[in-house]
């Protein structure tokens, strides 16, 4: 006899599954309930945040955060607005001897409804530092004042300085705001400019500059002993410049007036020279300055190399024109001229002259010569020559322009 097993129902299979689940649920909730208990009590609280009464100038103290979530919130109608406490809004710490450390306090106020807060102040120059002098304090009320330490160190500093101190803030309109602190680098011997130049002359031309020594009136009388160079010009020297000295009324300090004489460079191009002032000033026996010369050429030709390309054999193209320019103002000549020679390296120039024709004239008043290919047959090949132009003047007689030509095949 055959028995046949019944399989359970779907529903009792799934059965033991839901109750898992059940107890699952349960659990969980127990553990939500004793959160939610836990949340009546109190948290603990945090440790306060311990902000030190000095730190070193430049070095800033993060914001607390129970400082932070105060300034979030700012009304509108009653914003808080910083104001310094300075004439043209300039710390100005006036005469200031070189490599000096001095210190200024500038003073702030929130002249505003709001409640204002600070969170940092900047500068971008190296020679200033700049820190609140409670560094602990970050918000001011309405009509509250704080201090912002300056320390100026003029180490290497010459001349007049102006840099940007920026203070960080939550005032809605202007999140930053800046004053500016000045001060003039002029004690002991600095020079003015510190950098010049000579200008531009032709090679070989001597030329001049001046520039302006001072000092501290109440300082003791001085006088410039040498002028040395310390680059050495294309031949290898080092300049010994000869100078004079001539005294300017000031009221406030003692200066000289010093005339520096290049000698002049024959070689064309720029040119730079640290030229070391030597003086019997007791704190500032030498002043360098750095000094530019351009050397250029009496006349100048634009282009100063004519490459015509291709020509067909027994072609005329049209003239390509060479413009005659002064180096420098007061350089005047006229061409008497215009020759052709070899160029360098090559054979003299054929019986049937160098292949090139030429017209020369002034054109309102500028120089000029029109060079163009004769025209005569001619074997395939390059031609290379060097046109010569003849001028009135007495240093630059003759002006090379070298002219390069390419004849096709037939």
């Amino acid at each position: 006899m055959n028995q046949t097993t019944d399989s359970p129902p779907p529903t009792a299979r799934r059965a033991p599954a839901i109750v898992a689940a059940v107890v699952s649920l349960a659990v969980m909730g127990g553990v939500v309930a004793m959160a939610l208990t836990g949340r009546d009590e109190e948290p603990p609280s945090r440790a306060p945040i311990d902000i030190p009464s000095s730190l070193p100038p430049g070095v800033e103290t993060p914001l607390p955060d129970a400082m932070a979530a105060g300034c979030t919130s700012i009304d509108p109608d009653n914003p808080p607005v910083l104001s310094f406490e300075l004439p043209d809004n300039t710390a100005d710490f006036g005469p200031v001897r070189q490599s000096e450390r001095r210190t200024m306090e500038v003073t702030f106020k929130n002249t505003g409804n709001g409640l204002l807060c600070v969170t940092r102040v900047s500068t971008g120059c190296g020679c200033l530092k700049v820190r609140f002098k409670n560094l602990g304090k970050k918000m001011y009320n309405p009509g509250e004042t704080g201090v912002i330490v300056m320390v100026l160190d003029t180490t290497n500093q010459e001349g007049v300085l102006a840099k940007k101190v920026d203070v960080f803030t939550n005032e809605p309109a202007s999140p930053i705001k800046s004053f500016t602190m000045r001060c003039d680098v002029s004690q002991a011997v600095v020079a003015a400019p510190s950098k010049f130049s000579f200008g531009r002359h032709p090679r070989g031309t001597p030329a001049s500059g001046k520039l302006l020594l001072k000092s501290p009136k109440e300082d003791a009388s001085w006088t410039v002993t040498a002028c040395k160079g310390t680059r050495r010009t294309p031949g290898g020297k080092l300049l010994d410049y000869r100078f004079e000295t001539k005294p300017v009324d000031d009221p406030r300090f003692r200066v000289l007036e010093l005339t520096l004489h290049h000698p002049g460079l024959g070689t064309p191009g720029a040119w730079r020279d640290g030229i070391v002032i030597k003086t019997t000033h007791r704190e500032r026996p030498e002043v360098l300055v750095q000094a530019h010369f351009a050397v250029v050429e009496r006349i100048i030709p634009v282009p100063q190399r004519m490459p015509l390309g291709f020509i067909s054999p027994g072609a005329r193209r049209p003239p390509r024109r060479v413009i005659l320019r002064p180096g420098t103002a007061g350089v005047r000549f006229d061409i008497t001229k215009v020759t052709f020679e070899a160029a360098a390296g090559r054979p003299a120039l054929p019986a049937g002259g160098s292949g090139f024709v030429t017209e020369h004239g002034k054109e309102n008043g500028i120089a000029f010569v029109d060079v163009q290919y004769d025209g005569k047959p001619r074997a395939a090949g390059l031609i290379e020559v060097v046109l010569v132009v003849h001028t009135t003047d007495e240093q630059m007689p003759t002006v090379r322009i070298p002219v390069t030509a390419t004849i096709r095949k037939r």
